[in-house]
């Protein structure tokens, strides 16, 4: 698919990543692409089936289990029209990530590349996102498992308001069980990548089968056409959200795009495989094409599927029949904690209601299998960066990164408790990935700048639409993965002033601390009122937001401009090759605020910016800051 790497940085050289220049126990900061030692002593095991099998047991996850009900309660049968957009967008954003893995396959691969191509600053911001993202998304699959369990088991799930909105939660009982399946997971991960790569194979068999058997069943045994031109009340409607802007916010809220957005397995096991230039591309295409066919499918089948008469709300004692068409009462409905098997069983179909109880297992079991391997990869990515202690790439006899598996544990249990919903996790898991998936894009976009012009292309494309997808989040998803990203920032100052200059802690610990203030102030003030429905001033939180925005955007600006004033040249290069990264945050958040996916969504109002200027600024911003992150690479 590609023809070379990334120039004389593709790493074939010697492979030293401890020594160097590096202090305190971290690899030291090689020249891009660098590999280190370990990187060769990992298993070459996986081949062109076992990438597309990593591909599909991460998309075709808790995703296909839940994320129909969760589209269809927000934005109705226009839920279809979310998945067809989300899955063009997904397919811009695959193409870069392919044509990445072509030029240098790497494990790790999605955390490296962004170092590769814009440097320090740019590759430490991405590690902590996506450490972040990947480490929320295991257990958010645990919790899919258990709340499939639940329709057997009672007392495992109940329900509850979170982001606003009502979803089902998992209870004490139901976090015993989510936390022995995360146990499990690290265990059978510990054995080696080529186990994982086996069942990754064997179960995308049954991933793939599964759902093609429920589409079929109901398209000709439940199928209502008349389902599909019902209009009545969304979640969408009720944050005065309809048309094209419901389709739009459908995809990062109601599951869509944790659905769709597991196509970088592959690339992050990218070190592993016998022919990794060749294979990992033509698996990212080839499971993002399938996947996209069986979720659009499924939507439509789902929403003709639906049963009106029997969906019922309220609790057991004085249930109340769900109106034909009150889709927003599907989030709440007898129906909400396994929807599909629900769905089967009510249109008589109780032997695939079984099969899909089955399902509910297999594949969250399968997809936490992977998410597990691929957090132990993105900390041995963040390692080899030069950004974690370079134990952290060390192999345990399996030739697997022992020690990343532990953190990859500790890091997924400690999301679990405080985030006890698939929605909620995956929402937060989303958006937070969307934002290291800008960086595909430009990296594709830096490694060609003398290159072939479908790469620049691709490149573009697939920053803009990782960009569009994170804004579509809206400003209350996007203000925990905002304080994620500035915290980031302030954790790389610091970080770097204790293991290089120690002069840059005078930077680095006075805007630690005021992002400290601000994340406080956005946390307590704003994030937890609106998501928890309190009742909130819209003055009061206009100004918070208003003056959040303002400090932090001038104090990152100080701290960035002195950083690279007091430091050497490798500090001035990491900001000039990574202050479009950060420039990018602050956009998609302050559009977020003023556009119709922000405070007025919330408090009601014309917004200041309403659609589609809003999406035009987004695109407009991500394409000009591709072009900058393009000429700015080191």
């Amino acid at each position: 698919m590609v023809e070379r790497e990334p120039g004389p940085e593709s790493g074939q050289g010697s492979p030293d990543g401890q020594s160097g220049g590096g202090s305190r126990g971290f690899v030291s900061r090689s020249p891009p692409g660098h590999l280190v030692e370990s990187d060769l002593k990992l298993s070459r095991s996986l081949g062109f089936w076992h990438y597309v099998g990593l591909n599909i047991g991460a998309i075709i996850g808790a995703g296909w289990l839940l994320a129909p009900l969760g589209a269809a309660a927000f934005a109705g049968p226009l839920s279809i029209a979310s998945w067809l957009v989300a899955a063009v967008l997904v397919i811009f954003m695959a193409l870069a990530y392919a044509y990445l893995a072509g030029l240098a396959p790497r494990t790790g691969g999605v955390v490296r590349y962004p170092q590769m191509a814009h440097g320090d600053l740019a590759g430490f911001v991405t590690g902590v996102l996506y450490l972040l993202s990947i480490s929320s998304l295991m257990p958010a699959e645990a919790i899919a498992v258990v709340s499939y369990a639940s329709y057997y088991v009672p007392g495992l799930v109940t329900r509850a308001t979170v982001l606003g909105q009502p979803v089902t939660v998992v209870t004490w009982k139901g976090m015993l069980l989510a936390l022995a399946i995360v146990a499990l997971v690290f265990l059978i991960n510990y054995f080696g990548v080529k186990l994982v790569g086996n069942v990754s194979l064997g179960l995308m068999i049954w991933k793939v089968i599964v759902p093609l058997v429920a589409i079929v069943a109901l398209f000709a045994l439940a199928f209502n056409p008349h389902n599909l031109t019902l209009q009545g009340p969304t979640q969408a409607s009720s944050m005065g959200l309809t048309g094209a802007a419901a389709v739009l916010m459908a995809i990062p809220l109601a599951g869509i795009a944790y659905a769709m957005l597991g196509f970088r397995q592959a690339v992050d096991y990218g070190g592993e495989g016998r022919s990794s230039s060749r294979d990992v591309p033509l698996a990212v295409i080839t499971s993002v094409l399938i996947a996209s066919i069986i979720f659009i499918l499924l939507q439509v089948a789902f929403i003709g599927g639906l049963r009106w008469s029997a969906i019922t709300v309220g609790s057991p004692s004085d249930a109340a029949p769900l109106t034909p068409g009150n889709w927003s009462g599907l989030a709440t409905s007898n129906i909400a904690s396994a929807p599909l098997a629900s769905e089967l069983a009510l249109a008589g179909l109780g032997a695939l209601s079984v099969l899909m109880i089955i399902d509910a297992w297999v594949s969250p079991l399968g997809n936490s299998i992977i998410q597990m391997g691929n957090l132990a990869r993105i900390v041995y990515g963040i390692a080899a960066n030069g950004h974690l202690p370079s134990r952290l790439t060390s192999l345990n006899r399996y030739a697997v990164p022992g020690l990343g598996l532990l953190v990859a544990l500790a890091l997924g249990l400690a999301f679990m408790v405080p985030l006890p919903s698939w929605y909620a996790i995956g929402g937060y898991a989303v958006l937070t990935t969307l934002m290291t998936y800008v960086t595909g894009g430009t990296a594709l976009g830096a490694f060609s700048r003398r290159g072939r012009a479908v790469f620049k292309v691709v490149g573009a494309l697939g920053a803009m639409a990782a960009a569009l997808l994170a804004y579509w989040a809206g400003m209350t998803l996007m203000i925990p993965v905002f304080m994620t990203f500035i915290s980031g920032v302030a954790a790389y100052l610091v970080i770097r002033g204790v293991t290089g200059q120690r002069s840059l802690l005078s930077i680095g610990i006075p805007y630690a601390a005021v992002i400290a203030f601000v994340d406080y102030m956005l946390a307590v003030n704003v994030f937890y009122p609106i998501s928890s429905g309190l009742t909130t001033s819209a003055h009061e939180v206009t100004a918070l937001v208003t003056i959040s925005l303002a400090l932090s955007a001038a104090e990152t600006a100080v701290a960035l401009v002195s950083y690279a004033l007091v430091g050497g040249p490798e500090e001035r290069k990491a900001v000039r090759s990574g202050a479009w990264f950060v420039t990018l945050a602050f956009l998609i958040f302050l559009i977020d605020v003023i556009g119709p996916y922000g405070l007025s969504s919330v408090y009601g109002g014309s917004p200041l910016l309403p659609f589609p200027y809003d999406l035009v600024t987004v695109a407009a911003g991500a394409v000009t800051l591709y072009v900058v992150a393009v000429l700015t690479a080191p």
